[in-house]
């Protein structure tokens, strides 16, 4: 579970990911020598590329200059992991891969989408440690009636700072 110190806009979606994502594989006490540990983390986000049909380097250049600026936050991870199956975010979200194998981090998200929106899946791969990682976030989506899906690709780097700061 993560606390945020302050939640931008386009990290939303990143602060639902990361305790599912990120820190899929377990807390540091499950013996996992490469499991991220508690703490307090500070997490730098930013947009990579648009992937899709029609996605011509106009849209994509377009959209970068949409986009905001990388983001930084800090949040306070307590050292409990999801697991497949765990079920987030009004129970429209749910974990539905674990393949972590030593500090390589691969893992699935997926959401039912909202409105227009069909299934919405983010899938996770990079780097993992006890103190930092450094994923490639690929979060693809198919509009109702769409035969294709685009995919917005991020890249998320999070390092532990020390532990949280004590409740008050």
């Amino acid at each position: 579970m993560l606390v945020s110190s302050g939640d931008t806009p386009g990290m939303k979606r990143a602060r639902l990911l990361l305790p599912a994502l990120a820190l899929l594989s377990g807390c540091d006490v499950a013996g996992d020598p490469y499991a991220p540990r508690a703490g307090l983390w500070e997490i730098k986000g930013s947009f990579v590329t648009l992937e899709g049909p029609g996605v011509t380097p106009q849209r994509i250049a377009e959209l970068r200059r949409r986009m905001p600026p990388p983001t930084v936050s800090r949040e306070c991870f307590d050292g409990h992991a999801s697991r497949v199956g765990d079920v987030k975010e009004g129970g429209r979200c749910k974990v539905t891969r674990v393949s972590d194998a030593g500090a390589v981090a691969d893992n699935e998200w997926q959401c039912a989408g909202r409105g227009n929106e069909g299934l919405i899946t983010s899938a996770i791969h990079g780097s993992r440690g006890p103190e930092r990682y450094d994923y490639r976030i690929a979060t693809s989506s198919i509009r109702r009636g769409d035969k294709a899906a685009t995919v917005v690709v991020t890249r998320e780097q999070g390092r532990r700072l020390g532990d949280c700061p004590a409740k008050s």
